[in-house]
Order: C-alpha cells, then sequence, then structure tokens
C-alpha cells in the first residue's frame, strides 16, 4: 500500500509466515536521511536485536540524549572500557558496588572528599596505610581510639601526647 500524502509503506505478507519481512543488502551502503521531523521506531511486542559482526559502530548526537530502562541494564564488554566526560559526572543509585579483580585506583587533580551519611568503615585484608606528603589529621568529635592486635607506635622526630583534661602514658 502507498499512500501518497503521508508515504506509508505496508507489507503483507502471505503464505508460510506471515507478518514477516527480511531486507537483505548484499552490498553497498544503507543510508536512510530525515531532512526535517522525527524518526519514531515502535516495537509493540518482541526483542530488539542489532549484530554488528564486523566494523565500529559510531553515534554521535549534537543535542540531549536520554534513555529510560524499565527493568535492569547490563553492558559487557571484552576489551578496555573507557567512559570519558568533559563537565561534572554525577553517580546515583541505591547501593553502588565497585569490586575491581586486581587494583583500584581513585586518582583526583585536587582533593578526594568521602562524606558517610551515619558510619565510614574501612579494611585491608593484609595492610591498610594512608601517607600525607606534608600534614595528616585524625580527628573525632567524641571519642578516638588506636589499637593494635599485638603492639602500637606511635613516632615522630618531635612526638606529644596532649589533653586538656588529662593524659594517661
Amino acid at each position: 500500500t502507498l499512500d501518497k500524502g503521508s508515504r506509508m509503506v505496508q507489507l503483507l505478507a502471505q503464505g508460510e509466515n506471515p507478518g514477516n519481512h527480511t531486507f537483505s543488502l548484499m552490498r553497498g551502503d544503507y543510508t536512510v536521511t530525515v531532512t526535517e521531523g522525527n524518526k519514531v521506531v515502535t516495537l509493540s511486542k518482541g526483542n530488539h536485536e542489532q549484530t554488528l559482526q564486523q566494523g565500529n559502530e559510531i553515534i554521535k548526537i549534537e543535542g540531549t540524549r536520554s534513555i529510560n530502562v524499565s527493568l535492569s541494564e547490563e553492558h559487557t564488554t571484552s576489551g578496555p572500557y573507557t567512559h570519558t566526560v568533559k563537565q561534572d559526572y554525577t553517580l546515583k543509585a541505591q547501593n553502588i558496588t565497585i569490586e575491581a579483580l586486581g587494583n583500584l585506583t581513585l586518582k583526583a587533580g585536587g582533593t578526594i572528599t568521602i562524606e558517610a551519611g551515619m558510619n565510614l568503615e574501612g579494611s585491608g585484608g593484609m595492610n591498610t596505610s594512608f601517607k600525607a606528603g606534608m600534614d595528616m589529621t585524625l580527628q573525632s568529635g567524641m571519642s578516638f581510639s588506636a589499637h593494635g592486635g599485638i603492639s602500637a607506635k606511635v613516632s615522630g622526630l618531635l612526638t606529644s601526647l596532649e589533653g586538656e583534661a588529662s593524659v594517661k602514658v
């Protein structure tokens, strides 16, 4: 069916597989150009699958991109994965887990800030260390304790223990 006003093409299939349509282009390019207007594809029921057997996929958007997924979403890649954002980046979820089978490195050109609404917990399987090039401050609003299972050491070229009410050594 070809309606000249809106240029609708309707395919009516008959035979063994009514409703199926296959388009094959054995050699050459396939281009769809919409000069002005919208492109809308609606799949009311079923799955949508695209396979690129060899080559690259390039998507260029000169505007905003929005993706809404009502259930889950998964990305899997066999090679390296780089995500580059030239302005601010916000990652927000109910819970977030970052798991590295090897090392995990966080780098910042400025400050790394960690804020926890309730508790901030950390542990190292064997060793935990923090190093500062100049000064390091550990401060607590109520009480502070440091404990070594076998030994504990506080050292420095100039070492002092201070308390406003009392000091026990």
